[in-house]
């Protein structure tokens, strides 16, 4: 019928993470699994070419998220730096954390596939013009990693994503240029609501 149901979603930080142990994430993880009518739907994880992300530390969270069969984007900011060398290091090192836990299995617009388990790629999240050769570079790559984020969530959560990113009229209007991958999304919903009922 007429029933209607309200949702509420909240983006967790992690402030002073860097100085977290394994145990510390551990607990920090299990404190939002087990607030009430909490469901974690995924991990973002960013970091701009040349900072110094602990992959120790990365590794941890990962392997805590896995456990709890948590997807794990990780994501480099700033896609356009001129500094290839540092972006690709940071891509490199992502990939490198992602494949002890799962082989890459494809990639596709700019993303790297880690089957259930996580994706990699780059991203610019707002505009910008470079000082030195004052090029504009648009945002770029943050529909790619919403869609990749879609296409890979389990069944159960992927309901929850769409709900999630309704709102984000701009990327729904984009959508045209992913026709592949939207069919894959659009079957994956569909053959869920198929067995469920």
């Amino acid at each position: 019928g007429d029933e209607q149901a309200n949702y509420q979603y909240t983006f967790w930080d992690t402030p002073g993470f860097e100085s977290w142990d394994r145990e510390a994430i551990r607990k920090y993880l299990k404190t939002i699994k087990t607030t009430p009518k909490s469901s974690i739907i995924c991990m973002i994880y960013c970091a701009s070419p040349g900072s110094s992300a602990n992959l120790q530390q990365l590794g941890w969270l990962l392997d805590e998220c896995i456990k709890l069969h948590i997807f794990c984007a990780l994501v480099c900011t700033n896609k356009s730096c001129r500094d290839r060398k540092r972006r690709d290091a940071v891509i490199n090192d992502f990939q490198h954390i992602l494949q002890r836990h799962q082989t890459k299995t494809r990639d596709e617009n700019g993303i790297a596939y880690f089957g259930n388990v996580g994706l990699c790629t780059s991203v610019n999240s707002v505009a910008f013009t470079d000082d030195e050769t004052n090029k504009k570079y648009e945002q770029s790559g943050i529909d790619e990693l919403i869609l990749g984020i879609m296409e890979s969530l389990d069944d159960d959560k992927l309901a929850q994503w769409c709900a999630v990113i309704f709102e984000n009229k701009s990327f729904w209007k984009k959508l045209s240029g992913y026709s592949e991958q939207l069919k894959r999304i659009l079957n994956k919903l569909i053959h869920t609501q198929w067995n469920e009922d």
